[in-house]
């Protein structure tokens, strides 16, 4: 009993010398009655606002931009283009698309001619060792633009050229499109289906 009674003591002894410990930081006890959370978000909002006013005025002198030739302002961005390329992660080397159209096994294009335009089954490279595949929607007539049509991840390509008929949005816009003078490439996303998970 007396050895509990001395153990009981040390442990009580050990918590008024160790809770005495002083935080290695400035710091007082929350005594206002203003609501924390919205002083909190007003803190939030002037440190971000002050940042963002110190970024912008030390913008000024990182940027010496030169605006006498195309050569020479590519050169005077070079350093910002290589650094959005490492955030974004395109570091790899570009190669040459070299866009072919593909073709069925007796050799003949893979292509559905409709009035006004063709469209042809078609590859490309994207780096070396990785290729891309889509459609490619060309007017029979004078091209007005070219697009990159980015479909969902779960709509096919033939949806938006109007060769599946799914009655959902995108059916036939492509093909529209191409119709009135756009020439389209519509690449094959992977697909977030889960049917097979």
């Amino acid at each position: 009993m007396k050895f509990i009674s001395i153990l009981m003591y040390l442990c009580l002894l050990a918590l008024s010398v160790f809770g005495q410990i002083t935080a290695p930081f400035s710091s007082a006890p929350l005594t206002g009655q203003d609501d924390l959370s919205s002083l909190m978000v007003k803190g939030i909002d002037g440190f971000l606002t002050a940042e963002a006013e110190r970024v912008r005025q030390a913008r000024q002198g990182l940027w010496q931009l030169n605006f006498s030739g195309t050569e020479a302002f590519n050169k005077s961005i070079g350093l910002q283009r290589n650094l959005l390329a490492q955030f974004l992660g395109v570091v790899d080397t570009r190669v040459n698309p070299d866009l072919e159209v593909l073709t069925n096994s007796r050799l003949q294009q893979l292509k559905v001619e409709a009035e006004a335009c063709i469209i042809r089954a078609v590859r490309w490279r994207v780096l070396e060792g990785l290729s891309a595949e889509g459609l490619l929607l060309q007017p029979k007539g004078k091209i007005i633009a070219r697009v990159v049509m980015i479909p969902d991840a779960d709509i096919l390509p033939e949806v938006l050229a109007g060769l599946q008929r799914t009655g959902g949005p995108g059916t036939e816009i492509a093909r529209r499109l191409a119709e009135s003078g756009w020439e389209i490439l519509i690449p094959v996303l992977v697909s977030r289906d889960d049917t097979f998970s």
